[in-house]
């Protein structure tokens, strides 16, 4: 553990986040059973803990909340909380703060709030097991099929239908076997990157020649917006893409966004800002013996700086992941404009993005009409292929408590 409340599941290399939850240990997350009961922090009331030794562990991280919410006398604890902490706190700690307001509903508000809390909760337990599954294994340890395609097969209905039928083909630890659907729902959170953009490449013809994407040798996709810490994240998994694109001999990812390098093991500032891997260091065996090529291209910078670079290249398909096109529009710190009119300028190349509501995919749409004349290719709808997971929402946009990843995608062309 360290003061950022980050811990290295199992040693794994890719560092795992805390989340919070109420009713389970705040250091290990064990939930209460007959033989474990959970007590709270007698200090600050907040946090709870199955033993001492998980108090005595977490004591270094949570001293700064325990000791400012003990300080607080119980005035408004949250707020003036996080208010008087500052930047003390650290990063999971203030995310512990903010966490604190989003409960399922049950005790007395159960028999009159009966239908929203079966929604909500059921949800809500499938956000908590996945969350303590991630965090017991840690990141780079979730699985993914191994499926080899010698054949092309279009997408199933669904992710779930395509992760289901590939189930048999995940190595789960034996002692997390009974957990298989919470491996079920984090595998699509991983692959809901790779299958989305694939999905709606299906529905298109794509590259100059305009050809099915079944067909297609070579495919080079620039991700807009990009982070390190969830685009990047797992960046193999950007490869089963030409696991299960038989003709596909290189495929080209090019991240694109200010965020690209924000969690970074790199001891040196990195030239230019971008980099690039075709060294193949993490091609399977199959993709090696058939000589495919892979390149990762990472540029952290704005869309439109990308473009005039010298080492740009033209993109087959243009991707905008939770894009949030409207969510600064018209205030001076928006970034997009400048972007969003390149992403659209060319009749050839499909921009394909996603959003977290139908009401955030409305508007997303709206701001890029405002930019240029697109063609509307695949109108917005609840995307097939978003990730199963369920993310606690503290805004609760559109009356939700939890959202989704790449729930709802549209796909958008300029007009010739």
């Amino acid at each position: 553990m360290n003061g950022e409340g980050v811990i290295n599941g199992n040693d794994n290399e890719v560092e795992t986040i805390r989340h919070f939850h109420p009713g389970i240990c705040h250091t290990c997350a064990k939930k209460p059973s007959p033989t474990t009961s959970l007590k709270r922090c007698a200090q600050c009331q907040l946090v709870l803990y199955c033993s001492r030794e998980c108090q005595k562990k977490d004591w270094q991280i949570h001293k700064s909340l325990c000791q400012v919410q003990a300080s607080m006398e119980g005035k408004n604890g949250v707020a003036s909380a996080e208010k008087k902490a500052n930047n003390n706190m650290s990063k999971f700690e203030a995310r512990t703060l903010r966490r604190m307001q989003v409960r399922c509903k049950l005790d007395e508000h159960y028999s009159e709030d009966d239908e929203r809390h079966k929604k909500w909760c059921d949800a809500f337990n499938l956000c908590i097991g996945c969350d303590v599954l991630e965090y017991r294994l840690g990141v780079d340890s979730i699985p993914f099929p191994i499926c080899i395609d010698d054949i092309y097969k279009a997408l199933p209905g669904t992710i779930k239908e395509h992760l289901t039928s590939m189930l048999d083909m995940v190595s789960i630890p034996d002692e997390y076997h009974f957990e298989k659907d919470f491996f079920n729902i984090l595998m699509s959170e991983r692959l809901t990157y790779p299958l989305s953009v694939l999905y709606a490449l299906q529905q298109i013809k794509v590259g100059p020649s305009q050809r099915d994407i079944s067909k297609v040798t070579e495919l080079t996709i620039h991700v807009v917006g990009a982070e390190s810490t969830i685009e990047m994240l797992g960046i193999i998994r950007w490869e089963y893409l030409a696991h299960i694109l038989p003709a596909l001999q290189k495929l080209h990812v090019v991240f694109v966004g200010p965020q690209v390098f924000s969690v970074s093991d790199l001891d040196d500032p990195v030239p230019d800002n971008h980099c690039l891997d075709d060294s193949g260091m993490t091609l399977c065996e199959d993709c090696q013996v058939k000589g495919r090529v892979i390149v990762y291209e990472m540029c952290q910078m704005l869309y439109h700086e990308y473009v005039t670079a010298s080492y740009s290249t033209r993109p087959d398909a243009i991707v905008a992941f939770n894009c949030g096109f409207h969510e600064f529009h018209g205030d001076e710190i928006d970034t997009w404009p400048e972007s969003l009119k390149l992403m659209i300028q060319d009749s050839e190349i499909p921009l394909i993005f996603t959003s977290y509501t139908e009401k955030e995919a409305m508007k997303d749409l709206l701001v890029l009409q405002e930019m240029g004349e697109v063609d509307l290719i695949i109108p917005r709808h609840m995307n097939p292929y978003q990730s199963l997971r369920p993310h606690r929402d503290p805004a609760k946009e559109d009356g939700a408590d939890l959202f989704y990843v790449n729930r709802f995608i549209t796909c958008v062309r300029a007009t010739k």
